[in-house]
């Protein structure tokens, strides 16, 4: 059985957005990529559509990233939280993991290191079927 690696994307701002989509458009093994600007469109589609993989932005348009990781693991565990923020001191790092985030990144010095969790995390979707 080929399952495929299905992702939401939160972020407010949609050029981030659309830059995440397009990078992830060529990781062999990605499904559907859901895209979110703010707190309850993310937590709607979470509920809908149970993806494998959120890439979670900390600052939504005054609204915080942490709390939707805390309900996005409080919910389903397995998934696969990145934190990619600019955000990225480490109070913020200490409290994402404290939370359950699985990676956390630098948005502006390490914004395509997701592109490898993503390929990892696809290989081993396909490799547990």
């Amino acid at each position: 059985m080929n399952s495929r690696v299905d992702i939401l994307v939160v972020d407010d701002a949609l050029a981030v957005r659309s830059r995440l989509v397009a990078l992830f458009a060529d990781v062999p093994g990605v499904g559907s990529i859901l895209q979110a600007e703010g707190v309850r469109q993310a937590q709607e589609l979470f509920q809908r559509h149970h993806p494998d993989v959120v890439v979670l932005d900390l600052n939504l348009r005054g609204e915080s990233g942490l709390s939707l990781l805390h309900y996005f693991k409080r919910y389903r565990q397995d998934t696969l939280v990145i934190v990619l923020t600019n955000h990225s001191d480490s109070h913020h790092e200490k409290s994402c993991r404290r939370l359950g985030a699985d990676h956390f990144f630098d948005k502006s010095t390490q914004f395509e290191a997701v592109l490898p969790v993503l390929a990892h995390q696809a290989l081993q979707l396909n490799c547990s079927q």
